[in-house]
């Protein structure tokens, strides 16, 4: 009966281990997830302000050509 119980008890610790470890791992690729949207998100608005800029300098040579 006792060696049944032990066993049981080193299976609990064994899954409460695996599941810490499971917790960190997750807890680790949120945190590379979280980068990756705030890298994103930044290169998304440097891709509008990109765009803008582009406008604005198209439309400064169409204003020069309409004046040639």
């Amino acid at each position: 009966m006792f060696i049944k119980v032990d066993a049981m008890k080193k299976d609990y610790n064994k899954a409460e281990e695996d599941l810490r470890q499971s917790r960190a791992k997750i807890k680790e690729c949120d945190g590379q997830i979280s980068s990756l949207v705030k890298a994103q998100n930044k290169l998304q608005q440097k891709r509008a302000d990109n765009q803008v800029e582009i406008r604005k300098l198209e439309n400064e040579v169409n204003l020069l050509s309409l004046m040639l």
